[in-house]
């Protein structure tokens, strides 16, 4: 790791980073346009983004990177060549021009080699919900799976409740297989915005075996697919009724319990196998999974919660927000 003795890693929905004019304004649909709707919008936001993933980790910026709601492998590069360093690239375009794919992007000195593995999509038209990358890293022999996953909408227009559900539980089956088949020696980092809380099914015993409990994920004869959640810590409170009603006054939380604006939501999500927990190449610092917040993408509302800034534009050099998503962090020490 050229000296650094430990792994940064992200995950990001950007929110709707579309080439310009991919989704204009329309009748029925949003007044102001999905996405930047001109070429100055695009790259005033691709600046925002990357001034955000280089704050990430006190300005030391990730070693491995995932992403959502990308439209294109030309935004992808131009995102990176605004990084405080290089990295190197995996892209999994969608099977149509209206949907956005999925990224991966490893800093070139801590990380030797990316590999697609397989990635999961319902339809030959649809976006990608899953890929799998082996990561190599330097000075560590053994890779790591990273497991990027833009899971269906709760929100899509024309799909209903039962529809969209069913497509995560699809979505999580695939996932669940594919590592109940792996090397149970197998490392695996499992990170993105599931549109699905911990406690929901796609979730369940049965498919995809995220668990509360690391006993769980460490048990000896675990499989990849048993993976503890570190996000459980994040569906409490970040503080005490009393604390909030203390001298009657709004007390603003210290974290934020949610990571979508639209809800108290905790979708944004990482979870481990055993391997990155102990006796793996990486073991998971969990103390440092968090969601990072600056002030470009967080804010308080009127009754003391944090919740992230979408993005808008108000035209040539005046813009707000990032992502209506907060970025998840964590950082695991090389071994």
């Amino acid at each position: 790791m050229a000296g650094n003795d430990r792994l940064r890693v992200a995950f990001w929905n950007v929110e709707n980073l579309f080439e310009p004019g991919t989704h204009p304004p329309g009748p029925g649909g949003n007044p102001a346009g999905r996405g930047p709707q001109t070429p100055d919008e695009l790259d005033s936001k691709v600046a925002r983004l990357a001034e955000c993933i280089n704050a990430f980790f006190s300005d030391k910026g990730p070693d491995l990177l995932g992403l959502a709601e990308v439209h294109s492998q030309r935004i992808l590069q131009r995102l990176e060549s605004n990084l405080g360093d290089r990295y190197g690239m995996i892209w999994e375009q969608a099977g149509s021009g209206g949907e956005t794919g999925l990224a991966v992007l490893g800093r070139l000195s801590a990380v030797s080699g990316l590999t697609k593995v397989d990635v999961y999509r319902p339809s030959a038209m649809a976006r990608p919900r899953s890929m799998i990358v082996r990561c190599k890293f330097a000075n560590v022999s053994e890779p790591v799976l990273f497991v990027v996953n833009h899971w269906k909408s709760r929100m899509a227009k024309g799909v209903g409740p039962f529809a969209a559900s069913r497509d995560r539980e699809q979505t999580a089956d695939w996932l669940g297989d594919w590592l109940s088949k792996s090397s149970r020696d197998t490392c695996v980092i499992v990170t993105g915005d599931f549109n699905a809380e911990p406690v929901e099914r796609p979730f369940s015993e049965f498919r995809l075996r995220s668990t509360r409990h690391f006993s769980t994920a460490t048990w000896p004869r675990a499989t990849p697919a048993y993976l503890y959640n570190t996000s459980w810590k994040f569906l409490t409170e970040p503080m005490t009724w009393g604390q909030q009603m203390a001298g009657g006054v709004v007390v603003q939380e210290d974290r934020p319990k949610r990571t979508h604006v639209s809800g108290n939501y905790v979708w944004d999500q990482l979870m481990v196998s055993g391997r990155a927990m102990k006796n793996g190449p990486i073991v998971l610092l969990e103390d440092t999974v968090g969601y990072h917040r600056d002030h470009h993408n967080s804010e308080y509302n009127q009754n003391g919660i944090l919740l992230p800034v979408r993005w808008k534009y108000q035209g040539p050099g005046a813009c707000v927000g990032a992502s209506d998503h907060y970025p998840l962090v964590a950082e695991f020490e090389v071994i």
